[in-house]
């Protein structure tokens, strides 16, 4: 049976675990806003492609930063905890977003940000997210068998 302490290491390491997906979702969706949206936005509307055109390709550019996040988060996790944990990034996520825009409605006071961009990309993200969620429940977990045995461990 194992004592308190291996409980302890053991939490301590899914905590630190969790903490890094949440870390390396944040890095990763901000980078992808920043060096995929921002500059494909501003190359569509030089190039004068039509309005249509230029939404679709933006919509889903916010779908790719959905999916990116949760699915590099859900890396940093245990194979048997990604599929809850990638449910939780996206959900976190989602709400960090919500906030966001809140808290720049707020700031700006006088209905600056239009509602049906604020939804659409609301949508667009909880696609990518869901996307990157469904993926984690689709992988199978590795087989055990095929696994180096950890230390101390009999292998049958």
């Amino acid at each position: 049976m194992p004592s308190n302490k291996w409980y302890m290491l053991r939490f301590f390491e899914i905590l630190a675990r969790y903490i890094a997906a949440i870390f390396i979702a944040f890095v990763v969706s901000m980078s992808a806003f920043l060096f995929i949206v921002v500059p494909l936005s501003v190359s569509l509307e030089s190039w004068g492609l039509p309005d249509s055109l230029q939404e679709g390709a933006f919509y889903i550019s916010v779908a790719v930063i959905g999916f990116s996040g949760v699915f590099t988060g859900s890396l940093c996790l245990e194979q048997n905890s990604r599929r809850a944990g990638s449910i939780a990034l996206l959900i976190m996520g989602l709400i960090f977003y919500v906030w966001l825009q809140i808290y720049a409605e707020s700031l700006a006071m006088n209905g600056a940000v239009h509602q049906r961009i604020w939804s659409a990309m609301l949508v667009c993200l909880a696609l990518g997210g869901s996307g990157a969620a469904v993926l984690a429940f689709r992988r199978r977990p590795s087989n055990p068998e095929l696994e180096p045995s950890k230390e101390g461990e009999d292998v049958q």
